[in-house]
Protein backbone atom coordinates (compact mmCIF):
# COMPACT_ATOMS: atom_id res chain seq x y z
CA UNK A 1 0.00 0.00 0.00
CA UNK A 2 1.13 3.29 -0.72
CA UNK A 3 -0.39 6.82 0.78
CA UNK A 4 0.99 9.99 0.58
CA UNK A 5 0.01 13.24 2.46
CA UNK A 6 0.72 17.15 2.56
CA UNK A 7 1.05 18.91 5.49
CA UNK A 8 2.43 22.62 6.42
CA UNK A 9 5.72 21.06 7.04
CA UNK A 10 6.45 19.23 3.98
CA UNK A 11 5.37 16.64 1.74
CA UNK A 12 5.14 12.59 3.07
CA UNK A 13 5.09 9.28 1.34
CA UNK A 14 4.16 6.19 3.56
CA UNK A 15 4.47 2.53 1.85
CA UNK A 16 3.57 -0.20 3.47
CA UNK A 17 4.30 -4.04 2.51
CA UNK A 18 3.23 -6.97 4.63
CA UNK A 19 1.97 -10.35 3.78
CA UNK A 20 -1.26 -11.60 5.84
CA UNK A 21 -1.35 -15.40 7.55
CA UNK A 22 -4.67 -16.42 8.20
CA UNK A 23 -4.95 -18.48 11.36
CA UNK A 24 -8.97 -18.78 11.54
CA UNK A 25 -11.51 -18.18 9.12
CA UNK A 26 -12.00 -14.60 10.88
CA UNK A 27 -8.79 -13.55 11.83
CA UNK A 28 -5.24 -13.48 10.48
CA UNK A 29 -1.52 -12.40 11.01
CA UNK A 30 0.66 -10.25 9.05
CA UNK A 31 4.20 -9.53 9.31
CA UNK A 32 6.24 -6.43 6.76
CA UNK A 33 7.69 -3.30 6.99
CA UNK A 34 6.86 0.02 6.83
CA UNK A 35 8.99 3.50 5.42
CA UNK A 36 7.95 6.52 6.12
CA UNK A 37 9.98 9.65 4.25
CA UNK A 38 10.08 11.25 7.69
CA UNK A 39 10.12 8.35 10.26
CA UNK A 40 12.05 5.67 8.49
CA UNK A 41 12.04 1.86 8.77
CA UNK A 42 9.80 0.37 11.18
CA UNK A 43 8.78 -3.32 11.43
CA UNK A 44 4.83 -3.53 11.06
CA UNK A 45 3.16 -6.03 13.19
CA UNK A 46 -0.49 -6.84 11.97
CA UNK A 47 -3.52 -8.55 13.21
CA UNK A 48 -6.94 -8.75 11.94
CA UNK A 49 -10.50 -9.83 13.11
CA UNK A 50 -13.14 -9.35 11.26
CA UNK A 51 -13.63 -5.38 10.88
CA UNK A 52 -11.05 -4.69 13.62
CA UNK A 53 -6.94 -4.19 12.35
CA UNK A 54 -4.48 -3.70 15.10
CA UNK A 55 -1.10 -2.65 13.76
CA UNK A 56 2.38 -2.42 15.81
CA UNK A 57 5.19 -1.05 14.27
CA UNK A 58 8.51 -1.42 16.05
CA UNK A 59 10.70 1.96 14.33
CA UNK A 60 13.99 0.53 13.30
CA UNK A 61 15.56 3.39 11.42
CA UNK A 62 15.37 6.90 12.09
CA UNK A 63 14.50 9.40 8.99
CA UNK A 64 17.21 8.30 6.30
CA UNK A 65 20.46 10.15 5.22
CA UNK A 66 22.28 7.85 3.11
CA UNK A 67 19.93 6.66 -0.08
CA UNK A 68 22.38 3.27 -0.35
CA UNK A 69 22.79 2.42 3.64
CA UNK A 70 19.44 2.57 3.57
CA UNK A 71 18.16 0.35 0.70
CA UNK A 72 20.78 -2.18 2.14
CA UNK A 73 18.58 -2.22 5.59
CA UNK A 74 15.38 -2.20 3.72
CA UNK A 75 16.62 -5.42 2.08
CA UNK A 76 17.85 -6.65 4.98
CA UNK A 77 15.11 -6.19 7.39
CA UNK A 78 12.42 -7.42 4.12
CA UNK A 79 14.11 -10.91 4.08
CA UNK A 80 14.33 -10.58 7.92
CA UNK A 81 10.90 -10.51 7.98
CA UNK A 82 10.32 -12.85 5.00
CA UNK A 83 12.47 -15.81 7.32
CA UNK A 84 10.50 -14.87 10.59
CA UNK A 85 6.77 -15.45 8.90
CA UNK A 86 8.14 -18.64 7.35
CA UNK A 87 8.88 -20.03 10.27
CA UNK A 88 6.13 -19.07 11.89
CA UNK A 89 3.68 -20.08 9.44
CA UNK A 90 5.69 -23.91 9.63
CA UNK A 91 5.84 -23.45 13.56
CA UNK A 92 1.73 -23.06 13.42
CA UNK A 93 1.50 -25.42 9.77
CA UNK A 94 -0.34 -21.96 8.41
CA UNK A 95 0.15 -20.82 4.58
CA UNK A 96 -2.63 -18.48 3.99
CA UNK A 97 -4.83 -20.38 2.66
CA UNK A 98 -3.04 -21.11 -0.49
CA UNK A 99 -1.36 -24.90 0.52
CA UNK A 100 -4.93 -26.75 -0.73
CA UNK A 101 -4.87 -24.97 -4.36
CA UNK A 102 -0.74 -24.78 -5.19
CA UNK A 103 -1.57 -28.70 -4.55
CA UNK A 104 -4.11 -28.98 -6.52
CA UNK A 105 -2.76 -26.81 -9.52
CA UNK A 106 0.34 -29.40 -9.42
CA UNK A 107 -1.24 -32.37 -9.41
CA UNK A 108 -3.36 -31.05 -12.39
CA UNK A 109 -0.35 -29.89 -13.81
CA UNK A 110 0.85 -33.59 -13.31
CA UNK A 111 -1.66 -35.55 -14.86
CA UNK A 112 -1.95 -32.93 -18.24
CA UNK A 113 2.03 -33.37 -18.18
CA UNK A 114 1.85 -37.15 -18.44
CA UNK A 115 -1.12 -37.33 -20.51
CA UNK A 116 0.71 -35.83 -22.64
CA UNK A 117 3.91 -37.50 -22.45
CA UNK A 118 2.27 -41.08 -22.86
CA UNK A 119 0.34 -39.27 -26.12
CA UNK A 120 3.77 -38.72 -27.34
CA UNK A 121 5.43 -42.01 -26.76
CA UNK A 122 2.09 -43.97 -28.31
CA UNK A 123 2.88 -41.93 -31.19
CA UNK A 124 6.61 -42.93 -31.00
CA UNK A 125 5.63 -46.47 -30.83
CA UNK A 126 3.44 -46.09 -33.66
CA UNK A 127 6.46 -45.17 -36.26
CA UNK A 128 8.14 -48.23 -34.44
CA UNK A 129 5.62 -50.98 -34.79
CA UNK A 130 6.82 -51.51 -38.73
CA UNK A 131 10.31 -52.19 -38.01
CA UNK A 132 9.96 -53.89 -34.99
CA UNK A 133 7.90 -56.51 -37.13
CA UNK A 134 10.26 -56.93 -39.22
CA UNK A 135 13.17 -57.70 -37.10
CA UNK A 136 10.81 -59.76 -34.97
CA UNK A 137 10.26 -61.87 -38.11
CA UNK A 138 14.27 -61.78 -38.65
CA UNK A 139 15.21 -63.24 -35.10
CA UNK A 140 12.65 -65.59 -35.29
CA UNK A 141 13.92 -67.17 -38.14
CA UNK A 142 17.56 -67.08 -37.08
CA UNK A 143 15.90 -68.68 -33.50
CA UNK A 144 17.26 -65.45 -31.91
CA UNK A 145 16.37 -63.16 -29.65
CA UNK A 146 12.82 -62.64 -29.75
CA UNK A 147 10.68 -60.05 -26.90
CA UNK A 148 7.78 -61.68 -25.89
CA UNK A 149 6.68 -59.26 -23.55
CA UNK A 150 7.87 -56.09 -22.02
CA UNK A 151 6.48 -53.77 -19.09
CA UNK A 152 7.61 -50.51 -17.91
CA UNK A 153 6.32 -49.70 -14.79
CA UNK A 154 5.85 -48.50 -11.16
CA UNK A 155 3.58 -48.42 -8.17
CA UNK A 156 1.24 -46.60 -7.86
CA UNK A 157 1.68 -45.06 -11.14
CA UNK A 158 0.92 -45.87 -14.40
CA UNK A 159 1.86 -49.70 -16.73
CA UNK A 160 3.59 -48.73 -20.08
CA UNK A 161 3.70 -51.43 -22.70
CA UNK A 162 7.29 -51.53 -24.23
CA UNK A 163 7.21 -54.80 -25.90
CA UNK A 164 7.26 -53.33 -29.33
CA UNK A 165 9.67 -50.83 -28.30
CA UNK A 166 11.77 -53.42 -27.34
CA UNK A 167 12.02 -55.79 -30.17
CA UNK A 168 12.80 -52.46 -32.49
CA UNK A 169 16.16 -52.13 -29.98
CA UNK A 170 16.85 -55.68 -30.94
CA UNK A 171 20.19 -55.83 -32.95
CA UNK A 172 21.74 -59.23 -34.29
CA UNK A 173 19.98 -61.02 -31.87
CA UNK A 174 21.22 -58.70 -29.01
CA UNK A 175 19.54 -55.95 -26.81
CA UNK A 176 21.47 -53.48 -25.41
CA UNK A 177 20.28 -50.40 -22.95
CA UNK A 178 22.32 -48.07 -21.34
CA UNK A 179 22.48 -47.32 -17.00
CA UNK A 180 19.90 -44.46 -17.11
CA UNK A 181 16.23 -43.92 -16.51
CA UNK A 182 14.42 -45.40 -18.89
CA UNK A 183 12.02 -42.89 -19.50
CA UNK A 184 14.32 -41.21 -21.91
CA UNK A 185 14.12 -43.95 -24.91
CA UNK A 186 12.08 -43.68 -27.92
CA UNK A 187 8.72 -44.62 -26.92
CA UNK A 188 8.77 -44.83 -23.22
CA UNK A 189 7.60 -41.74 -20.98
CA UNK A 190 8.19 -40.97 -17.17
CA UNK A 191 5.62 -43.05 -15.56
CA UNK A 192 5.99 -41.77 -12.43
CA UNK A 193 4.70 -38.33 -13.37
CA UNK A 194 1.75 -38.96 -11.58
CA UNK A 195 2.74 -39.65 -8.13
CA UNK A 196 2.58 -37.08 -5.55
CA UNK A 197 6.11 -35.51 -4.60
CA UNK A 198 7.87 -34.43 -1.70
CA UNK A 199 6.07 -30.70 -2.45
CA UNK A 200 2.92 -31.98 -2.36
CA UNK A 201 3.60 -32.87 1.65
CA UNK A 202 2.72 -30.66 4.83
CA UNK A 203 6.43 -31.74 5.78
CA UNK A 204 8.17 -29.88 3.24
CA UNK A 205 6.12 -26.71 3.82
CA UNK A 206 7.11 -23.35 4.83
CA UNK A 207 11.22 -22.47 5.92
CA UNK A 208 11.73 -26.17 5.64
CA UNK A 209 12.01 -26.22 1.99
CA UNK A 210 14.61 -24.15 1.77
CA UNK A 211 16.46 -26.18 4.47
CA UNK A 212 16.24 -29.31 2.92
CA UNK A 213 18.52 -28.62 -0.47
CA UNK A 214 20.23 -31.82 0.28
CA UNK A 215 19.25 -34.36 -2.29
CA UNK A 216 20.16 -37.12 0.64
CA UNK A 217 17.76 -35.50 2.62
CA UNK A 218 14.73 -36.16 0.65
CA UNK A 219 12.64 -39.02 0.43
CA UNK A 220 12.16 -41.07 -2.53
CA UNK A 221 9.01 -42.05 -4.19
CA UNK A 222 8.87 -45.24 -5.96
CA UNK A 223 11.47 -46.45 -8.30
CA UNK A 224 9.80 -47.76 -11.78
CA UNK A 225 11.31 -50.83 -13.23
CA UNK A 226 11.17 -52.60 -16.56
CA UNK A 227 10.17 -56.20 -16.60
CA UNK A 228 11.18 -58.28 -19.76
CA UNK A 229 10.31 -61.78 -21.09
CA UNK A 230 11.79 -62.91 -24.01
CA UNK A 231 13.22 -66.08 -25.71
CA UNK A 232 16.27 -67.12 -27.16
CA UNK A 233 17.97 -70.04 -28.55
CA UNK A 234 14.64 -72.01 -28.60
CA UNK A 235 14.61 -71.16 -24.11
CA UNK A 236 12.09 -68.70 -22.87
CA UNK A 237 13.51 -66.50 -19.77
CA UNK A 238 12.26 -63.37 -17.31
CA UNK A 239 14.18 -60.77 -16.34
CA UNK A 240 13.30 -57.82 -14.02
CA UNK A 241 15.93 -54.49 -13.95
CA UNK A 242 15.37 -51.33 -11.58
CA UNK A 243 15.15 -48.07 -14.06
CA UNK A 244 18.40 -46.81 -13.92
CA UNK A 245 20.28 -50.34 -14.32
CA UNK A 246 21.73 -51.64 -17.65
CA UNK A 247 19.97 -54.01 -19.71
CA UNK A 248 21.80 -56.67 -21.48
CA UNK A 249 20.33 -59.70 -23.46
CA UNK A 250 21.60 -62.25 -23.82
CA UNK A 251 24.17 -61.76 -21.17
CA UNK A 252 27.38 -62.15 -23.11
CA UNK A 253 28.80 -63.80 -19.34
CA UNK A 254 26.04 -65.89 -18.60
CA UNK A 255 24.99 -69.48 -19.73
CA UNK A 256 21.46 -69.81 -20.05
CA UNK A 257 21.16 -72.28 -17.22
CA UNK A 258 22.28 -69.24 -15.03
CA UNK A 259 19.50 -66.79 -16.58
CA UNK A 260 15.94 -66.47 -14.56
CA UNK A 261 14.11 -69.07 -16.85
CA UNK A 262 10.58 -68.91 -17.21
CA UNK A 263 8.56 -72.22 -15.80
Amino acid sequence: RLDSHWRATGYYVDATIFESLSTTKVSSFGLGIRHHSKNGLSWLFTLIRGDVTLRIPISLVQRPTNALFYSIQSAYVSFLSFVIQEAIADLWKLDGGLGADRNAIRKEQRKLQQGKMRRDAEKQKKLMSKQAKIRLQKEKDKNGLVIIKGVYQVEGGDTWDVTTQLQFGTYKSCLELPASSKQDLLGFYNVAAGLESNDDNDEMKGLRQYWFFDERTKEKGPVPTLYIEYEYAGEKYQTTVQDEDPVSLPSSHETASELEEVE
